[in-house]
């Protein structure tokens, strides 16, 4: 990695206009990730033949291995290798889904003047700022009275207060008020309590323990920290990126976990199809803990390495002298057929003045980018998972899938643990369990509720909300100001009416202008022109 071109080419388009379409933190990756590849290695062609027409020395569970890379005709593919290196079928000690911190929302995008619900596999909370010991508060989000939901309610005197009959709840959710009893009433305990959650703050993200009365067993699990986050000098270039996406837990950590897809899925807008090149991973220390895969050999000049660490995370370590990337992905599992990606890159420059300069990028604006990455294979995985979940056997992706590359290695050790460690699907709540077992998974949605930016991002993120308002408001204010102008200009000849004329053309520009921002905080087709042609 070339430091000194790769830090101006990076505050270049951080001052430019490309900014709307791409963040600075995934060019930066995109570099580093290209000077990973290795520049010798042979391309090899896959092609299947009958076992009719070849030998049985050629094939091995009826795969050809004339299309296999020398070093990976004893490995036998990317699922056989992790087998070999400490994965497998068979199953090993379980994974406690419920006994571990889940990230559920940036800080700075929940409202502490109303609750929120957000879930968690498969089970509702609501989520609320309890003013009186300064601190958030998890409930359940069911009222004990009749099951209203309390993240529909409002906060009053410190309280969570019900929507439906007003009963009232304390942070550690005793009932403190039920109006339809007399005053002088002693207020019921046990099943009158809201079920109150553990809940903390770490690196800037609320995490909840999706036990209650389990204070011993969270304080004995502490969540997945960044460690660079905590290190001065490193930036979060993504500025605590969330998304909502329309397909499962288990096809986004897939997804993540396989850097061999970034130059044809992103095209364009992280690496370019040319810079595809066989990427050799090896996987260690495949427990119920997780995994750490690495690149063998190593590339020049530096190291990566990939590390899951269950049920959230996925950390990427790309270390070049001077520089230092980080790409941190937490995949929360909300329900069936959805889940949640939070987003934190720290990187780490030679100079204390870029990382100061990508502070001062808006926080939309690089979101603006991070969601161009996102729409680019969002509907390929909604579509994908339901061809894998065609089938009913727990082994499914082993005979579906075809991985002879050792790119694929990272997605195989993620299934092997998946199916060893983790029953396979994450542990739904009993309504969630229900709905797998009946249906597996919500019905295939249409392209434009795939790509709806608004309801996946926007509405859940506070900048760009709050930027989505203002540009929703200028668009008629602009219009309406290069109306009225025009009007004046054309009412008669006088010496204003070029200047006036001229500013109206610009007040129409800008509104254009803004239009076009605000149609990226809503919704974007996928794939352009541009993408297919390119």
């Amino acid at each position: 990695l070339a430091i000194g071109p790769s830090a101006l080419i990076t505050i270049l388009n951080l001052l430019s206009a490309r900014m709307a379409l791409t963040s600075v933190g995934l060019l930066t990756v995109a570099l580093c990730l290209q000077s990973a590849m290795p520049s010798t290695v042979q391309r090899h062609n896959v092609h299947t033949l009958p076992p009719g027409r070849a030998s049985r020395a050629c094939w091995r569970n009826g795969r050809c291995l004339r299309t296999l890379p020398r070093g990976l005709r004893a490995l036998g593919g990317a699922s056989s290798s992790v087998d070999e290196q400490g994965g497998g079928t068979v199953a090993g000690a379980s994974f406690d889904w419920w006994g571990h911190w889940y990230p559920m929302s940036p800080l700075q995008d929940l409202p502490r003047d109303r609750p929120t619900r957000l879930t968690l596999l498969g089970v509702d909370f609501a989520i609320w700022w309890d003013s009186v010991h300064e601190q958030w508060r998890c409930f359940r989000d069911a009222c004990p009275h009749r099951l209203a939901p309390l993240s529909e309610g409002r906060l009053e005197g410190g309280n969570l207060q019900c929507a439906y009959h007003g009963w009232e709840f304390g942070g550690d959710g005793a009932c403190e008020r039920i109006p339809q009893l007399p005053t002088d009433a002693a207020l019921p305990l046990g099943k009158a309590c809201a079920v109150a959650y553990p809940t903390q703050e770490v690196q800037g993200l609320l995490w909840i323990f999706p036990t209650p009365d389990a204070s011993a067993a969270a304080a004995a699990a502490p969540p997945a920290r960044i460690p660079e986050l905590d290190v001065a000098g490193h930036v979060d270039t993504t500025q605590a990126f969330v998304r909502d996406v329309p397909y499962s837990w288990d096809t986004l950590v897939e997804n993540l976990v396989d850097p061999s897809h970034v130059p044809f899925a992103h095209h364009g807008i992280i690496l370019k199809r040319a810079a595809a090149e066989p990427l050799p991973i090896r996987v260690r220390d495949l427990g119920v803990e997780g995994w750490t895969a690495v690149q063998e050999p190593p590339p020049k000049n530096g190291s990566w390495d990939l590390q899951w660490s269950p049920p959230c995370m996925l950390y990427y370590k790309i270390q070049r002298p001077k520089v230092f990337v980080g790409i941190g992905s937490y995949c929360v599992p909300t329900a069936p057929g959805r889940a949640r990606l939070i987003t934190r890159f720290p990187f780490r420059f030679p100079s204390p003045a870029i990382a100061w300069l990508l502070r001062l990028q808006p926080r939309w604006l690089n979101h603006m980018g991070q969601n161009l990455v996102m729409d680019s294979d969002v509907v390929f995985l909604h579509l994908q998972e339901r061809k894998l979940r065609a089938s009913e056997d727990a082994t499914r992706w082993r005979k579906s899938f075809y991985m002879p590359a050792e790119a694929d290695r990272g997605v195989a050790a993620f299934r092997t643990w998946l199916q060893r460690h983790g029953g396979g699907a994450p542990a739904w709540g009993p309504a969630a369990a229900r709905e797998v077992s009946a249906k597996e998974l919500p019905s295939e949605a249409p392209r434009r509720e795939l790509l709806d930016r608004f309801a996946q991002h926007t509405a859940v993120c506070a900048s760009c909300r709050r930027t989505f308002r203002r540009l929703d408001s200028a668009v008629p204010a602009l219009c309406s100001l290069a109306f009225l102008l025009l009007m004046a200009a054309a009412a008669g000849p006088h010496r204003w009416a070029p200047t006036l004329a001229l500013v109206a053309g610009l007040s129409a520009l800008a509104s254009a202008a803004v239009w076009r921002l605000r149609q990226g905080l809503l919704f974007r087709e996928w794939p352009t022109r541009k993408w297919r042609r390119g």
